[in-house]
């Protein structure tokens, strides 16, 4: 019974990290793992959608690697074949972006802030 009262406690430290300036830490490290996860993501899903036009045929493939809006042509032509590593690479970047966000609000108010 301790063992849940433990991931409880985890769960509510981290949900009220946002409001307790003490305790911004969590908050910065669920962050980071957003963003680092968010990039792999998206470099997989990248990789995988070179691979997809590259099997479609080698010019489809070259001018995916060398010229990105090709990537949008590629998808938008064939898109039963990219649609799975473009979704992954739009969630990939909305994980970014998310951790972004959120590694933002939880700065300090002393912070001063780019944004």
């Amino acid at each position: 019974m301790s063992g849940r009262c433990g991931v409880w406690s985890q769960v509510s430290r981290v949900a009220t990290a946002a409001r307790r300036p003490h305790d911004r830490g969590m908050l910065h490290f669920l962050a980071t793992l957003a963003a680092a996860l968010g990039l792999l993501a998206t470099a997989f899903a990248w990789l995988w959608l070179l691979g997809q036009a590259f099997t479609e045929s080698v010019p489809w493939g070259v001018a995916c690697l060398l010229l990105p809006p090709a990537s949008l042509a590629f998808v938008a032509v064939h898109w039963e074949r990219a649609r799975n590593p473009f979704l992954l690479q739009v969630l990939g970047v909305a994980a970014v972006l998310f951790a972004g966000w959120a590694d933002h609000t939880a700065l300090p108010a002393w912070v001063p802030s780019a944004w």
